[in-house]
């Protein structure tokens, strides 16, 4: 008798991997939004600790998604579990991005806006603006307020940065947070001279007033690439594991 292939996609499936990794999650999940809660509220005590929160909550983020995206890939037992789930590579692939890289970003924002909004009726007589809530994580030093570029840089810049751990942390497996430096290191720079010179070959054909707009976006352009790309390298990596 002929076997019937299993469909690729189903929803149900999904939903139920879903279930399966929130409820494993859960307890990492607490802790970060409390942590992130935290570190926000006290912010808005003085520029200092502003200044320090941010840096720290990048980091807790970069590092909770390089090394919680394929927790389960860490160990050689949860490995073979995983790979066994009745689950396809394609449902394994979007589960684990909606949990452990959308679902950081989204616990991010919501405990960073609660926590200084609680934060500006304690330590502030007004109320901060929305825009300075949601840029509030990616800023070291505030932007210009003239050039919404600037957000728009920094946001896409963040989204091909996590990407990419996400895609460290399969590669790597149980060496991915201690790399994750390493990795972002490399990333960046790769990054650079490849926009470096694609600016440069463009340099001769554009004219000066229409050079800086170029750049933003062929950065932005860029940046799209390598966020599709690295996806697409994860889940070619999850498929060959799987066929391994």
């Amino acid at each position: 008798m002929r076997k019937e292939k299993k469909m690729e996609f189903s929803f149900v499936r999904l939903n139920h991997l879903l279930k399966k990794l929130l409820q494993e999650r859960s307890m990492f999940i607490l802790i970060l939004f409390s942590v992130f809660f935290l570190l926000s509220f006290a912010s808005m005590s003085n520029d200092f600790v502003m200044m320090a929160s941010k840096i720290v909550i990048l980091g807790i983020t970069a590092a909770a998604v390089c090394h919680y995206s394929f927790a389960s890939y860490h160990k050689t037992n949860s490995q073979i579990h995983t790979i066994l789930l009745p689950t396809s590579t394609l449902e394994k692939f979007i589960a684990l991005f909606i949990v452990n890289v959308l679902g950081i970003i989204l616990l991010m924002f919501v405990s960073c806006f609660l926590g200084l909004l609680c934060g500006s009726f304690v330590f502030q007589d007004s109320g901060i603006i929305l825009r300075d809530i949601v840029y509030f994580p990616f800023f070291i030093a505030e932007p210009s307020t003239e050039s919404q570029s600037d957000y728009y840089s920094v946001l896409i810049n963040f989204a091909s940065t996590i990407v990419f751990l996400f895609y460290a942390s399969l590669f790597f497996k149980e060496k991915a947070l201690g790399l994750a430096f390493i990795c972002i290191f490399l990333y960046f720079s790769l990054r650079d001279f490849c926009n470096n010179l694609l600016l440069t070959s463009i340099q001769n054909i554009q004219l000066n007033d229409s050079l800086f707009d170029y750049q933003i976006q062929n950065n932005f352009i860029l940046k799209v690439i390598i966020i599709i790309g690295f996806l697409l390298l994860t889940y070619l990596r999850m498929k060959e594991e799987e066929a391994s």
